[in-house]
C-alpha cells in the first residue's frame, strides 16, 4: 500500500522514481590511470607539475545519503530530537572501497538495492519527521515556528507566505533552489501540495514528507547542467560545492551561510572557500568529522563486539573515547594532523591511566584529561588500545599478518587481495619449539608463492608485536618461554626501523604514508576511492606541505577543498 502511495507522491511531484534515479549508480568512475597492487610513490611520477595536467579530476557517482548524514540533517535542519535511521531501521551500510561507508552507498556490491523494504523505511522516516514538526507547532524556537511563522497568525494566508515556505524549505532539504517557471515546475508542484492541505498543517506536513521522500533529498549527485562529452571535466555548481563541503566537514546539509554564498555565486572564490573551512572547523558540528575518522577509518567502533572477556566494557568505552578525543583535539584545536601518528600525549581518565600504567593527575576520575606519555613508548593512535584491540586478529592473541594488513591498508594505502583458493598457505612443517611470530613468518616467506604479500604486510604487523591483544605493552612473549619480542623490520618502501617507537617515527616520516593519509581524507570528502594517478599526484603535493612541523589541520583541509578533485567532476568515461 505504502509503495503505491510513494509512487503517487512521485507522480504528483513529477519526479523520476528512485529506481530510475539510481539506474546509473553502478557505472562507477574511470578517470586517468588506475593505481593497483603495491604501487608506490616513486612508481607514479617525480614531476609534480604534471598533476591534473589533463583535467581529469575524478567522478563520484550518485549515492544515497548515509545514515549519519540523514540523521544529522534531521537534527540540523528540522531541529529533530529523533534518530530516523535507527527508528526506521535503515540498512547499515558496510565499509566501501575507500574505507568509508559513504562509498558503499554508490555502485559497490554492498550498496542497498531500491526495493519495497527500502522505500518503506524512507516513507516511515519521512512521516515521523513530518509529524514531529507539526507536533512542535506551539514550541518556541521549533522548526515549525521558524519556517511557517507567516502562516501561524490567522486563517488567511498570503500567497507570498506559501511561496517563501516552499522556496526556503526546499532549499534547505534539497540543497539547491527549486526550478520555477510554469505549472509543471518543481516550485509549482510543491506549492500545490502545500496549498491542498485543509487546514494548513495538513499541507505543511505533506510538503515536508514529499520533500523528504524525493530523490532530490535522498540522493547526492554531482551532475553537469548540460550534456558534455564522455570523460569531460566540469566545475561543480555553487550549490553542489556547498553540499560537498558540508557533507565532508559536518556530515550534514549546508547551513544558511553556505547556501547564501552559493546563491550569490561567491562560494567558489578561494578566499571565501578558505574562510568557510575555518568557520566550519570551529563549529561543534566538526566533531562529526572526528567521529567518522575514528570509527570508519581506524575501524575501532567494533571493539565491544570482539569478545575480549579480560577487559570490561567500561574500560573498552574509555578506550573508544580516548581515540575520539585525539581526533577531536586535532580537528577542533587545529593542530598538526600527523599528531595522530606522533603524539606523545593522549586523553585519559583514571581507568585508562591505570590501564596504561601512567600517573593520573586529574581532579575527577571519570573525566578525561590531556596526559603526557613522553615517558612511555606509546605514540599516536596506532599505539592506543582501541586500535590495537581492533586489529589484533583475535581476543586472546595477536596475529601480525592480520594487524599488518590493517595498518598497511589504512596508512600505506596497500590493498592485498586474499590468496588464490588453490594456494597452500599452511605453515611449514617442523617449526622449532618456542619460535616467535617473527621467526615463523620468516620461514613461511621462504616460499616464493607467499613471499610477495608477506614481505609487504608482515613488517607493519610485527612492528606492533610489543602490544598484546589487549593493547598492553610487552617486551617478551611469556607464553613462548619468555622469548623477547623483535619489532624491527623494513617497510615496503625500504625504510628500516629497530623497534616499535622507531617504527612510528619511520612510518610518520615516510612520503608514501603521508600521501596515503591525505588520500584517505580526500576519499571521505569526495565519497569515492582515490585511485587514479591524478589523485595520487594531487595528494602527494598536498602532503608535502601540510604534514610537516608547523602545519595545521585546517591547512590540510583547505588544500583538499581547493583541489581540482574537490571542486570539479568528470563525466562518465566511455
Amino acid at each position: 500500500m505504502r509503495l503505491r502511495l510513494f509512487k503517487s507522491w512521485l507522480m504528483v511531484l513529477g519526479l523520476v522514481s528512485l529506481a530510475l534515479a539510481f539506474q546509473n549508480c553502478g557505472q562507477g568512475f574511470k578517470v586517468g590511470s588506475e593505481i593497483t597492487g603495491n604501487t608506490t610513490l616513486d612508481s607514479i611520477t617525480d614531476d609534480k607539475t604534471q598533476c591534473n595536467a589533463h583535467l581529469s579530476p575524478g567522478r563520484a557517482p550518485l549515492r544515497f545519503l548515509s545514515n549519519t548524514e540523514y540523521d544529522n540533517i534531521a537534527t540540523d535542519v528540522l531541529l529533530s530530537k529523533r534518530k530516523p535511521s535507527v527508528d526506521a531501521k535503515f540498512i547499515v551500510p558496510a565499509e566501501g572501497s575507500s574505507g568509508f561507508t559513504n562509498t558503499s552507498l554508490t555502485s559497490e556490491p554492498s550498496a542497498p538495492a531500491i526495493n519495497g523494504v527500502v522505500v518503506e523505511k524512507f516513507w516511515s522516516a519521512a512521516g515521523s519527521l513530518a509529524d514531529e514538526v507539526i507536533a512542535s507547532k506551539s514550541q518556541a524556537g521549533s522548526f515549525y515556528s521558524q519556517s511557517a511563522a507567516c502562516a501561524a497568525a490567522g486563517t488567511s494566508i498570503a500567497e507570498s507566505c506559501y511561496d517563501s515556505i516552499v522556496r526556503s524549505l526546499a532549499l534547505k532539504l534539497w540543497r539547491r533552489p527549486v526550478t520555477e517557471g510554469g505549472g509543471q515546475s518543481e516550485f509549482a508542484r510543491l506549492k500545490a501540495i502545500l496549498k491542498n492541505g485543509k487546514p494548513f498543517d495538513v499541507g505543511f506536513r505533506d510538503l515536508i514528507k514529499a520533500l523528504l521522500i524525493s530523490p532530490n533529498f535522498l540522493v547526492v549527485a554531482w551532475t553537469p547542467k548540460s550534456a558534455l562529452a564522455p570523460g569531460q571535466a566540469f566545475k561543480l555548481d555553487q550549490f553542489q560545492l556547498a553540499s560537498r563541503l558540508s557533507f565532508f566537514l559536518w556530515q550534514s546539509a549546508p547551513d544558511e551561510a553556505l547556501l547564501s554564498l552559493a546563491k550569490n555565486g561567491t562560494l567558489a572564490n578561494p578566499t571565501n572557500l578558505k574562510a568557510e573551512v575555518l568557520r566550519m572547523l570551529k563549529d561543534p558540528k566538526a566533531k562529526r568529522l572526528a567521529t567518522v575518522m575514528t570509527n570508519e577509518w581506524l575501524g575501532v567502533q567494533h571493539i565491544l563486539e570482539i569478545g575480549l572477556t579480560t577487559v570490561d566494557n567500561a574500560t573498552l568505552n574509555s578506550m573508544l573515547t580516548e581515540t575520539q578525543l585525539m581526533f577531536e583535539d586535532i580537528v577542533m584545536n587545529d593542530t598538526n594532523f600527523f599528531n595522530l601518528l606522533t603524539a606523545d600525549y593522549s586523553f585519559l581518565n583514571k581507568t585508562l591511566a591505570d590501564y596504561y600504567g601512567v600517573p593520573f593527575n586529574g581532579a575527577v576520575n571519570t573525566q578525561f584529561y590531556k596526559t603526557s606519555l613522553a615517558s612511555t613508548p606509546r605514540r599516536g593512535v596506532l599505539n592506543q588500545a582501541a586500535f590495537l584491540i581492533a586489529t589484533a586478529g583475535s581476543p586472546n592473541a595477536t596475529h601480525p599478518v592480520l594487524r599488518g594488513k590493517q595498518v598497511a591498508k589504512k596508512f600505506g594505502c596497500i590493498e592485498i587481495e586474499p590468496p588464490p583458493a588453490n594456494l597452500d598457505v599452511s605453515l611449514p612443517p617442523n617449526i622449532p619449539a618456542n619460535s616467535t611470530p617473527a621467526e615463523v613468518l620468516a620461514l613461511h616467506t621462504q616460499r616464493a608463492q607467499c613471499a610477495g604479500c608477506h614481505r609487504v604486510l608482515d613488517p607493519y604487523g610485527l612492528a606492533l608485536e610489543t602490544y598484546d591483544s589487549r593493547g598492553k605493552w610487552r617486551t617478551n612473549y611469556m607464553e613462548i618461554a619468555g622469548r623477547p619480542v623483535d619489532a624491527s623490520g623494513t617497510l615496503p618502501t625500504g625504510e628500516k626501523f629497530s623497534d616499535t617507537p622507531d617504527f612510528m617515527k619511520t612510518l610518520a616520516a615516510s612520503a608514501s604514508t603521508k600521501s596515503c593519509v591525505v588520500r584517505k581524507v580526500m576519499s571521505l570528502g569526495l565519497a569515492r576511492k582515490t585511485a587514479s594517478s591524478e589523485d595520487f599526484c594531487s595528494s602527494t603535493k598536498i602532503s608535502e606541505t601540510n604534514l610537516n612541523a608547523g602545519s595545521k589541520f585546517s591547512d590540510l583541509i583547505t588544500d583538499i577543498v581547493t583541489s581540482p578533485q574537490f571542486g570539479m567532476q568528470s563525466t562518465e568515461a566511455p
